[in-house]
C-alpha cells in the first residue's frame, strides 16, 4: 500500500490505481486463504510455483541491465532501481522457498489422507479443525 500512496503522490494517478488494486487483491486473497478455501489454497500454490520465473527474470535483470521504463518508475517512487529489483528478488525467492515448503507437506502427507476434513491437496487445515489422535 506504500507504493499506492507513492505513485499517486510522485508519478501518478494511473501507476497509484494498479498498485492500489494490487493490494487490494492481496489483502482479499489472504483473508481466503486464512479461512482455508480449498480451490485458494490451490491457487495460491500454483501462483508461490510460479515465482521461480520470477527469480530467474529478476536475476537475469540485475545482471544485464534494468529496463529504463522501470528505472524511471522505481525512481520516480523514490527508490534506487537496483535495490527495487533486488528487493523483488528477495521476495520471488522467499516465495518460491514457501511454495517449497507446500510440496514439501504435501508430498509427505499424501499417506496420511485417513483425515477426510484435510483441507485441500497442500495439507492445510482450516482453523478449528484438528488432526485425530
Amino acid at each position: 500500500m506504500l507504493a499506492s500512496v507513492l505513485a499517486f503522490r510522485r508519478v501518478g494517478v494511473g501507476s497509484g490505481l494498479i498498485y492500489l488494486v494490487v493490494g487490494a487483491v492481496l489483502v482479499a486473497a489472504a483473508i481466503v486463504v486464512i479461512r482455508g478455501y480449498r480451490w485458494v489454497l490451490a491457487g495460491a500454490a500454483i501462483v508461490l510455483g510460479g515465482q521461480l520465473t520470477a527469480v530467474v527474470g529478476t536475476a537475469w535483470e540485475l545482471s544485464t541491465g534494468i529496463a529504463e521504463l522501470k528505472v524511471r518508475e522505481l525512481r520516480g517512487l523514490g527508490f534506487d532501481p537496483t535495490l527495487g529489483v533486488t528487493i523483488n528478488l528477495i521476495y520471488s525467492t522467499a516465495a518460491f522457498v514457501l511454495f517449497g515448503w507446500f510440496v514439501i507437506r504435501w508430498w509427505r502427507d499424501r499417506g496420511n489422507r485417513s483425515d477426510t476434513r484435510l483441507n485441500g491437496s497442500i495439507g492445510v487445515r482450516p482453523p478449528g479443525r484438528q488432526q485425530p489422535a
